[in-house]
């Protein structure tokens, strides 16, 4: 009997503790969406909070550029007795520090409040860091819920070449076959349904792909900045539009800006593409009424199979006529996928409910479709966040922080002469040589000083700013995507830094590879009032450079009032900036062209009808969208060394590392097809293109800069 009480005491005791560690690995245990990153609850078990909060600490996310989302959830118990205001502070740091980066953003917890969820976009500016948190209330900081150096490298596969690729279901999908089209050639050519050894069968075995549930999608567009490719079925996404609107919106914004959304499910038959085009405010295209297709356009047969490139740049054409070359494999009757232009991103349609696991040339014909210069981060954006930039020097700003060389040059020649033969010459024949110790490093100083004040006063302490922008308007539903290049140089860095709104993504673009320029100065980003860059983003006479991505909403436009007499349209400036050139087509399909339009203004438009005037008109346009914008430059003229001595300050080139060039972004892509279209006289109907002066969508983040060599451009339907 005794022995029978014992033991039904060991056997609750035991109850008791699985309980116990389930229920703590069901609070802790994270959500499935990443291999990179961590969960950290705070204090750490099994220490109790004395400050009446305890805090769940989530950072998984994908191994990529851009911006990091760090979620807090801070949990009340029990509920807080009265208002609370936390400041969280979030320090990332490599493991050379060469780039640490400090993040602020104030939490409120109200009187009443169970628990408070918080979601911190972080810049991620470094290949792999540890990040420390700090939490503090009225200035004291809460040791139960700050710690330090979590290791961010937990990844098991990098993929480094591979985009960055999100999941979206209830269960994670078998990429097995997806992960072959990255990988060395001698796993991509096992045959299908072999068993490879240690082959990554699931998103989260990857760093660069991830899976999330609907409800994890964020509420913020600028948090799949580092995402290239989404996945979601067509009943998922209706379910994220109708049940989660602002999560909806940040997926279809983050889409807009230049993202490649992929919706699997739109049926054999392409049943589904009506209503896809209505749930993302797509117009329909002119040929929505010739097929099952509503004019998608299909992939091209020649792309089918085709090798993806290790460096993710370019693809590798197959060339069956070669010696001892392979017959290309042979696509399929009927394209599993369709796709078509979402504001400046794509959207493609997959026939399939369930098109995972797939075959290898089925996706090596998806990415070849999308395209390298879109589904890789650095094609796209032109930039390296780690590696040089070759461009950065190609995009100064003219006569501003060059040291003027070839007048260095003068000046220091005849400092050797005055100081050397020439000094001693006079003071021989003074005879007072002795003098030498005098002379030599007073005039060492002067002239010393005499350039620094040549430097000084030839720049300025004001903050110069050239800017080149691209923006995709559609005034049907009111909405703007702009992507600007922005070059700096301050005289004196404002005290104030740099602030932008909190839907812009913000990307550094630095000359010298992470490993090879040292280190730099620790960057701070405040998120209390939209997005300040407080501290060492920029400094005092160093050229400094930013890409910038915001899709946004807006009531700008360009008014056309189309009258009933044939040949006139009637047009009202309300894009709040002086229109430079202006090129449209109405609803007739007749072409105008305008110039010098001043905020406000109405003016009455001639239609063009002889090719001379066309020419003319798109001649003019392309002229002034190159106006002071030379393509490489290497070496400009500055003023003040031209009045003494013609010289020419010649810019510093230096490591070059990054592989793809800034002409290969998607802002340059997408000026260049503007003027393809200027060219072709535009051909779709209800389209404008315009060159201007900065429009309010380009945010410089200082007020009142010297703007110079800029342009804007500005793609607009109605």
């Amino acid at each position: 009997m005794r022995h029978g009480r014992i033991a039904g005491g060991f056997a609750i005791m035991a109850t008791v503790l699985c309980c116990l560690a389930v229920g703590s690995l069901t609070v802790c245990a994270p959500r499935i969406y990443a291999a990179q990153g961590f969960v950290a609850p705070l204090p750490a078990p099994p220490r109790a909070s004395t400050c009446g909060i305890s805090l769940r600490l989530d950072c998984l996310s994908l191994d990529g550029p851009g911006y990091h989302p760090v979620k807090l959830t801070f949990t009340c118990t029990p509920s807080s007795p009265r208002d609370r205001l936390l400041s969280v502070e979030l320090t990332t740091r490599s493991r050379a520090e060469v780039r640490p980066v400090t993040v602020t953003a104030p939490v409120e917890i109200s009187t009443g409040t169970t628990s408070v969820t918080k979601v911190i976009p972080l810049p991620h500016l470094s290949t792999g860091y540890n990040l420390s948190i700090t939490v503090r209330e009225n200035g004291y900081k809460l040791d139960d819920l700050s710690a330090e150096d979590f290791n961010m490298l937990t990844s098991t596969t990098g993929l480094n070449v591979a985009p960055g690729m999100l999941f979206v279901g209830a269960a994670p999908p078998d990429i097995t076959t997806l992960y072959m089209v990255f990988e060395n050639p001698q796993v991509q050519n096992y045959p299908p349904g072999t068993n490879v050894p240690n082959l990554p069968s699931q998103p989260a075995q990857i760093s660069k792909f991830g899976q999330a549930t609907t409800a994890d999608l964020w509420e913020d567009w600028i948090n799949y900045c580092g995402t290239d490719v989404v996945f979601i079925s067509f009943d998922d996404l209706k379910d994220v539009s109708q049940s989660r609107a602002k999560a909806w919106q940040a997926l279809r914004s983050w889409a807009r800006a230049g993202g490649n959304l992929c919706v699997y499910g739109a049926g054999d038959d392409w049943h589904a593409l009506a209503e896809l085009e209505e749930i993302l405010s797509l117009p329909p295209l002119q040929d929505a009424d010739k097929g099952p297709r509503r004019g998608w356009a299909e992939p091209a047969g020649a792309t089918f199979g085709v090798t993806v490139n290790a460096d993710g740049s370019t693809v590798v054409q197959a060339k069956p006529n070669a010696p001892g070359a392979s017959t290309p494999p042979t696509p399929p009757m009927k394209a599993p996928f369709v796709w078509r232009n979402h504001g400046m991103g794509l959207v493609l349609a997959i026939a399939a409910e369930k098109p995972f696991p797939g075959t290898i040339d089925e996706w090596r014909w998806l990415l070849n479709s999308i395209g390298a210069n879109r589904y890789s981060w650095p094609t796209r954006h032109g930039l390296s966040p780690q590696g040089g930039n070759p461009g950065f020097d190609d995009f100064l700003i003219s006569d501003i922080g060059l040291p003027p060389v070839r007048t260095y040059r003068v000046l220091i020649t005849l400092f050797v002469v005055a100081i050397g033969p020439l000094n001693y010459w006079l003071l021989r024949r003074a005879g007072r040589l002795h003098l030498l110790l005098f002379t030599v490093p007073a005039a060492a100083a002067l002239v010393s000083g005499a350039l620094l004040a040549f430097a000084v006063v030839g720049d300025g302490f004001d903050t110069y700013v050239r800017a080149r922008s691209y923006t995709e308007l559609d005034q049907r539903r009111h909405e703007a995507v702009t992507w600007s290049r922005l070059s700096y140089y301050a005289g004196l860095a404002p005290a104030d830094g740099l602030t932008f709104p909190g839907d812009t993504a913000v990307l550094p673009i630095d000359r010298e590879a992470m490993w090879n320029g040292g280190g730099l100065p620790l960057r701070e980003l405040d998120w209390s009032d939209g997005q300040h860059l407080s501290r060492g983003w920029l400094a005092s006479r160093t050229p400094t450079q930013f890409l910038t991505v915001r899709p946004h909403s807006t009531q700008r436009e360009l008014r056309i009032v189309e009258p009933s007499e044939p040949g006139k349209c009637l047009v009202e400036n309300r894009l709040n900036t002086k229109i430079r050139r202006l090129l449209l087509r109405d609803a007739n399909r007749q072409l105008f062209a305008g110039k010098d339009l001043a905020a406000g203004a109405k003016v009455e438009l001639q239609a063009m009808i002889a090719d001379s005037q066309v020419a003319e008109a798109v001649g003019s346009l392309v002229a002034e969208r190159n106006r002071d914008m030379p393509a490489l430059p290497r070496d400009v003229t500055t003023s003040v060394a031209r009045i003494f001595f013609g010289g020419r300050r010649s810019m510093h080139r230096g490591y070059r590392e990054f592989n793809g060039t800034t002409s290969s972004s998607l802002l340059e892509q997408s000026i260049a097809a503007a003027g393809d279209l200027a060219g072709n006289r535009l051909p779709e109907p209800r389209t404008y293109l315009a060159v201007v002066d900065r429009p309010e969508d380009v945010v410089l983040g200082i007020d009142d800069p010297l703007e110079s060599q800029s342009m804007h451009l500005i793609l607009g339907n109605w």
